[in-house]
C-alpha cells in the first residue's frame, strides 16, 4: 500500500515536471504541431482561457493502456495527472473559483493564480509548470541557463 502511494505521489511531480518542459519547448516554438504554439501565442496575448485544447491530454491515453496492461500504478497515476493537467492551469486564470479549488490552490496542491500569473508578467520565461508548480524552480533555472 505505502509503495503504491509513493508511486502515485511520484507520477504527481512528474506530470508538473512534463507539463513545464512541454511549456518551455512549446513557448520557445520547438514543438511539432504548429497550432499548439499557435495556441500559446494567443493565450500569452490575451491572459485568458476562455478554452483549451485537450489534445495534450489525450497523449496520456496510451500511457493509460500500458499501466493497466502492466498494472502499474505509477504509469495509471501519470497518465490521470495528465489527462486532467490542464484543469489546474485553467483554474489558475479563473478569478472566482469555488472553495475547494481554492483550498486546492492555497494548499499548493494545485497551480495557483499568483504563482501562474507571474509567467504571464514580463517575457514568459519563469513558472512554466500548470498542473502543482512544484517544478518550477529547478525549471526556472534551467530555462534560464539555456534560453
Amino acid at each position: 500500500m505505502i509503495s503504491i502511494l509513493i508511486q502515485i505521489f511520484l507520477a504527481y511531480i512528474v506530470i508538473d515536471a512534463m507539463t513545464g518542459i512541454y511549456h518551455i519547448l512549446t513557448d520557445k516554438g520547438w514543438n511539432p504541431i504548429k497550432s499548439q504554439v499557435e495556441l500559446f501565442q494567443h493565450h500569452h496575448e490575451t491572459n485568458d482561457m476562455d478554452y483549451f485544447d485537450w489534445r495534450p491530454s489525450l497523449a496520456a491515453l496510451p500511457i493509460l493502456a500500458l499501466g493497466w496492461y502492466f498494472s502499474s500504478p505509477f504509469l495509471i497515476a501519470l497518465s490521470i495527472f495528465g489527462i486532467f493537467a490542464q484543469l489546474p492551469h485553467y483554474w489558475a486564470h479563473q478569478r472566482d473559483n469555488n472553495k475547494f479549488v481554492t483550498w486546492l490552490q492555497e494548499l499548493r496542491l494545485i497551480i495557483s493564480r499568483k504563482t501562474h500569473q507571474d509567467h504571464h508578467c514580463g517575457d514568459f520565461n519563469r513558472n512554466f509548470c500548470i498542473f502543482s508548480g512544484w517544478n518550477n524552480g529547478w525549471l526556472n533555472w534551467v530555462a534560464k541557463k539555456l534560453f
